[in-house]
């Protein structure tokens, strides 16, 4: 049994808020916007001594003036000590990637937070390259458990253009949202003033939507976030009663705009270019099989290198 927490918090604000505020001690935890300095992820790891943090802050103390106030988010990841943790990553800005092992089973975890529609061409194109590049994701650990979890920025009942390419996702992919198990019980994550909204979601493959035994959306009155914090508690299947799925890849932005892509860009071709180039060194072209198979790894490999 896994239990995993979702949490939108200003952790700057909830440490002078203390004594009220009840810090979650889930098995894991995905924490988005706390708005720390990167020296300031004791704020974190002092009320977590059992768990070990991956953190990231997105707020960097050596440009930004004092009076420019705490602008950026900054996300983390709380694990308890007793879970292996195989790999991390930040490389995108939008989402981030944790891969755990479970007894002897894989856990993969997509943690999110999408923009919220500005109702922008550039911004509805980045939700669009997100997607297809989860749905990489997805097709890469087909065979392995995996959740997807965070402030998606969509409500599936709302009908608005971001909300319709969720519910494409979600169909498309054959995955299932936590909360329709446990509805009516869940009404919403988000509410702003009287407005109401379920923008936070756990999403499952649909066949592994049985293994969610429990989902529920935190209503604290000391949160001090306008989102809820939510959480599952989710059984871990064997790999072998996991269906293989195929996804197709349709569509994918390049924000050469944003020097961080660039240089992750860059990095991630390095790295996976590598292994593909001593392949084509090592072909003997005159030999007609080896040829073949070389010209069908590159087919398959690159579209997926370039859009990683």
């Amino acid at each position: 049994m896994l239990e995993m927490q979702r949490i939108n918090i200003n952790v700057e604000k909830s440490a002078k808020n203390q004594q009220q505020f009840q810090w979650p001690q889930h098995i894991m935890l995905f924490l988005c916007e706390h708005w720390l300095y990167p020296a300031e992820d004791y704020l974190i790891k002092d009320r977590y001594p059992n768990h070990n943090l991956f953190f990231q802050s997105d707020m960097d103390s050596t440009i930004l003036k004092k009076s420019e106030g705490r602008r950026f988010g900054g996300k983390c990841w709380l694990v308890r000590k007793n879970i292996d943790v195989i790999s991390f990553e930040f490389d995108h800005p939008d989402y981030s990637i944790i891969r755990v092992q479970v007894g002897t089973e894989i856990l993969n975890i997509i943690g999110v937070w999408i923009p919220y529609d500005n109702m922008k061409k550039l911004r509805y194109c980045n939700f669009k390259s997100i997607i297809s590049s989860m749905e990489n994701i997805l097709d890469d650990c087909s065979d392995e458990n995996f959740l997807l979890v965070g402030d998606w920025n969509c409500d599936r009942l709302r009908g608005k253009r971001f909300d319709k390419l969720f519910n494409n996702f979600i169909m498309n992919n054959q995955l299932a949202d936590c909360a329709d198990k446990f509805k009516p019980s869940i009404e919403f994550t988000y509410k702003n003033g009287d407005y109401r909204a379920t923008l936070d979601h756990i999403l499952v493959r649909k066949n592994d939507l049985v293994s969610v035994s429990k989902f529920d959306v935190l209503h604290d009155l000391s949160n001090l976030s306008d989102h809820q914090p939510i959480s599952c508690e989710f059984n871990i299947r064997e790999s072998s009663q996991k269906n293989d799925s195929s996804t197709t890849k349709k569509f994918h932005l390049f924000d050469w705009q944003n020097p961080l892509f660039v240089e992750s860009f860059k990095a991630n071709l390095t790295t996976n270019l590598g292994e593909l180039l001593h392949m084509i060194d090592q072909t003997d072209i005159r030999i007609e099989n080896d040829v073949t198979c070389l010209i069908d790894r590159i087919h398959e490999s690159l579209p997926r290198i370039f859009l990683k």
